[in-house]
């Protein structure tokens, strides 16, 4: 079969890819000058380097961070500082990563209506739309990773060095915004000794990537404190506490979590490349494959049913009202005044579970039968490792990244955001369901329970993600009021996570148990979600929410005398 050479044949997709996604934008309004969860302190460094000229990270930050602060500061440049700019900035990072996937998947598997529908599910994913309206790491991240592998594999398929050195920089520039970019360099060396052989030069080769990766990580970081751009480095330090049944006992928990999640989220293409598969009885290896992903999508029902638990099983971003998190201090750390939990939700996302479940059933699948048809079709194993090449580098990579995921839940919360990477290889190995043996084409039928899935949700982005921002917009009204026309100082108020963050962050803050743990001086005024005992109500703010149990109105909270 002739591989994907060129782009001409794909720009009536990228112009709809790009059309759709101006489209959710526009609807969704990014405008505002204020920050969303851990961006105000992204947007202290651009701030920083726009206004003052002074490249400086707040010690907060534990990712690299690095190029997205001149990225920020480009998008900046023509008006000044502003938060709605950097939304900007990661809204067209978030289309390069769409583009980034429909490339990968037509360098992989050369179907422009895989590629399509792959980028659309990408597009319209909950998760990724939300935190494209941010200046959150993750979307940049996954943009970088997406284009840096679809370069890697075409260079390394067609032996063009010049394609393979870009896509090794690109991932090196991902490195410097989030570190854990270098599984990329780990899963490229495996699959580089697999396609050259446990020869000598091919693992020095191989190694030499990896090593200039690491070696950019520990310069980057040791440059930022040595020169005073940051003054300390928020690394996760409490992990080495954590034994091996303290490993055992939480990877088993979150790994099925980790897998319903993704069955949710990939479940268009799912179901597209599920269409495909070819109806005919297939030889032992594929009776066996289908048996393990019953088994295991049986443990995982039986798994959500002991737990009492639906989607979203994470957390972070996606919850039961829509997207958050709303980080105030009676949402967030004693859980009053949250939305509403009513029947249509539960029976919304109880709905969303059974999706998730039948859609990690078919990713087990795909897997097992991937390997089985291997196996099947090679006699040696230096031949099945000399031609799955691609199949060890994606394999390898979500790997990496996925143990690394498993160690950090030991002792932290595992957020959704972070199975964003995990997207991209999973995804890779849905078409194992169909293409390679079963029928190329689709049928109407098959089309039009993707275009449904895809349609609806884009609806549910859409509107959580317009109504988790018109809550931070009408909160930003409360204090801005409250500090322009009222003369309270920010020392006076507990207003969230981020307004704090943003206006009185300190890395030698003492923590007060009475009070918030985000850098609050003085709580004599609070932003809440509703009442709150030892307080009146001062003002009350409604959001312009399109659908209603989303977010809850604002209130302005003053303490009793």
């Amino acid at each position: 079969m002739k591989r994907f050479v060129g782009f001409q044949s794909d720009r009536a997709n990228l112009f709809a890819l790009a059309a759709a996604w101006t489209a959710m934008a526009l609807l969704v309004c990014p405008a505002g000058d204020f920050p969303v969860q851990d961006d105000w302190a992204y947007g202290l460094a651009v701030r920083s380097l726009v206004n003052d000229g002074v490249y400086r990270i707040p010690s907060f930050v534990s990712t690299n961070l690095g190029p997205m602060v001149h990225w920020g500061a480009l998008f900046c440049w023509p008006f000044g500082f502003s938060f709605t700019a950097l939304r900007v900035s990661t809204l067209v990072m978030g289309l390069f990563g769409i583009f980034g996937v429909y490339f990968l998947f037509r360098e992989v598997w050369i179907d422009r209506h895989l590629a399509f529908v792959a980028a659309v599910t990408l597009m319209v994913n909950p998760i990724y739309f939300a935190l494209a309206d941010t200046f959150m790491t993750d979307v940049p991240f996954v943009a970088l990773i997406g284009i840096a592998m679809a370069l890697i594999v075409r260079g390394m398929r067609r032996e063009d060095k010049l394609t393979l050195l870009a896509g090794l920089a690109l991932c090196l520039v991902a490195v410097l915004v989030r570190q854990f970019a270098l599984v990329i360099f780990g899963g490229f060396a495996c699959a580089w000794v697999a396609k050259r052989g446990m020869r000598t030069a091919a693992i020095i080769q191989a190694s030499i990537p990896l090593a200039v990766g690491i070696a950019a990580h520990v310069a980057f970081t040791q440059w930022l404190l040595q020169t005073g751009r940051k003054e300390l480095f928020a690394g996760i330090s409490d992990l080495t506490t954590a034994s091996l049944g303290d490993f055992a006992y939480s990877s088993a928990h979150e790994l099925l979590n980790v897998i319903v999640e993704l069955g949710w989220l990939l479940l268009p293409i799912t179901v597209l490349c599920f269409s495909r598969a070819s109806r005919r009885p297939g030889p032992a290896g594929m009776r066996w494959s289908a048996l393990l992903a019953i088994v295991i999508g049986v443990a995982m029902s039986a798994f959500i049913v002991a737990e009492r638990r639906t989607m979203p099983l994470t957390g972070d971003t996606l919850h039961y009202f829509g997207i958050g998190p709303l980080m105030l201090r009676d949402t967030l750390l004693i859980g009053w005044n949250l939305p509403p939990h009513d029947t249509p939700q539960t029976i919304f996302w109880i709905v969303m579970t059974g999706l998730g479940i039948i859609g990690a059933t078919l990713i087990v699948f795909a897997f097992a039968k991937g390997c089985a048809e291997s196996f099947d079709r090679t006699r040696t194993f230096n031949q099945l490792v000399r031609r799955a090449w691609p199949a060890i580098f994606f394999a390898a990579t979500g790997l990496a990244y996925l143990g690394i995921l498993l160690l950090i839940a030991t002792r932290h919360d595992l957020f959704d955001r972070y199975l964003l990477p995990l997207f991209i290889v999973v995804a890779l190995a849905l078409p194992l369901l169909g293409v390679r043996t079963g029928k190329q084409q689709s049928g109407g039928a098959a089309y039009a329970v993707v275009a449904i899935a895809l349609f609806t949700f884009a609806c549910f982005s859409v509107v959580a993600t317009h109504d988790f921002l018109a809550w931070n917009r009408t909160r930003w009204v409360a204090l801005s009021d409250l500090m322009q026309k009222g003369g309270v100082s920010p020392r006076q108020i507990d207003g969230g996570y981020e307004f704090n963050g943003w206006f009185l962050y300190d890395p030698r803050y003492e923590l007060h148990d009475e009070k918030s743990w985000w850098w609050v001086d003085d709580d004599e005024y609070r932003i809440a979600a509703g009442p709150t005992p030892g307080y009146r109500i001062e003002r009350r703010l409604p959001v312009e929410r399109w659908w209603d149990g989303t977010t809850p109105d604002v209130f302005v909270l003053r303490r009793d005398e």
